[in-house]
């Protein structure tokens, strides 16, 4: 349980710390940052501070009957270790140089990041509302009333007793880099933690942190994304490599025998066999190497739609491109606010 003493502790508190909107932010001033803002509830556009975005006062914080319970210390202890981790990898576009140590404070400061903004409060809140309506259909007196606090109250309480568990899930993930090309940059959203996955959906769902290919992004400035995947993600590929070279090779000792050489058949198996070759290379050598996947754009428009359609209510951006947000709030109006879970 995390030191609650508020004595000197700040009272304005970043649900996104400030070492992550400077990736999204322009240098106006020596050491002041600037970034633009899409505020998804009006439509407004804005520049600000990056000392003045996703931040509320005591959001770490509550009133009780004792004084102020804060765990704003206990957050920015976490922060402070992850920092200079995530700005080295920005700075050197590489995972190479961390350790197990550093891993796994990068995976405990994601955790953290999953669970504590405006997301997960308005999401927790969006569902007491849905259980009590549902409630309140059958029976009049059942329902119970929801506190203005409450999304407060737990978000603090889940990051004071389940980041350690959550923690635990990032940890055995692959950590993996995203790099996006120059010309088309990742957007920050203010509930940044995105959940994807490419395998089919049971009954339950499969965005789950443990579901079979789950895939976890964290943007960490306008180039670089970190990944948590899944293990079978990086393990089915190798396997398809691995796979692929020996179809190569027999192909290839097939020709080396056959007096006639490749077949046109054999000639265009050969190829379609070298192009998938091509594309999960690059793949597993970056991984082991460290270095960052290069994305093509159309990855990143992915990537940024995640983060427009996880984004509570404030999207960042260095460029100040909002036009994916447009779009997609002109589509499905739904997108003016973040994810919600549904009550059947």
């Amino acid at each position: 349980m995390p030191d609650t003493k508020s004595a000197t502790q700040p009272r304005r508190h970043h649900y996104v710390p400030r070492f992550i909107l400077k990736g999204f932010a322009v240098e106006r001033k020596r050491g002041r940052f600037q970034t633009q803002v899409f505020d998804k509830h009006s439509g407004r556009t804005f520049a600000a501070s990056i000392n003045d975005v996703m931040v509320e006062g005591d959001f770490n914080a509550l009133e009780t009957p004792g004084g102020l319970l804060s765990i704003e210390a206990y957050i920015s202890e976490i922060e402070s270790k992850a920092a200079p981790l995530i700005e080295r990898v920005v700075e050197t576009g590489s995972l190479a140089q961390l350790s197990e140590a550093d891993r796994l404070t990068l995976a405990t400061f994601a955790a953290l990041q999953f669970i504590r903004g405006t997301g997960p409060r308005a999401m927790a809140v969006a569902a007491a509302e849905a259980v009590n309506a549902r409630i309140g259909a059958t029976t009049s007196d059942a329902a119970s009333d929801i506190r203005p606090d409450d999304g407060k109250r737990f978000g603090i309480l889940s990051i004071a007793t389940e980041l350690a568990e959550y923690a635990g899930h990032f940890a055995t993930k692959d950590l993996v880099l995203f790099r996006a090309p120059i010309e088309k940059q990742f957007i920050l959203g203010d509930n940044p933690v995105t959940l994807e996955n490419l395998e089919p959906s049971d009954f339950f769902g499969n965005l789950g942190l443990t579901c079979v290919g789950i895939q976890i992004g964290l943007p960490i400035s306008n180039r670089f994304q970190l990944n948590f995947w899944c293990p079978t993600i990086l393990a089915k590929a190798r396997a398809d490599r691995d796979e692929v070279m020996s179809r190569i090779r027999a192909i290839n000792a097939m020709a080396m025998l056959s007096p006639n050489g490749l077949s046109d058949a054999g000639r265009a198996l050969l190829e379609v066999l070298q192009k998938a070759m091509e594309a999960v290379t690059p793949l597993l050598e970056a991984y082991d190497s460290g270095m960052p996947i290069d994305l093509k754009e159309a990855n990143v428009v992915r990537a940024n739609s995640l983060q427009i359609s996880y984004a509570e209510r404030y999207i960042a951006s260095a460029a100040g491109d909002f036009s994916l947000a447009v779009e997609m709030i002109s589509t499905a109006p739904e997108y003016r606010r973040g994810r919600r879970m549904s009550v059947s």
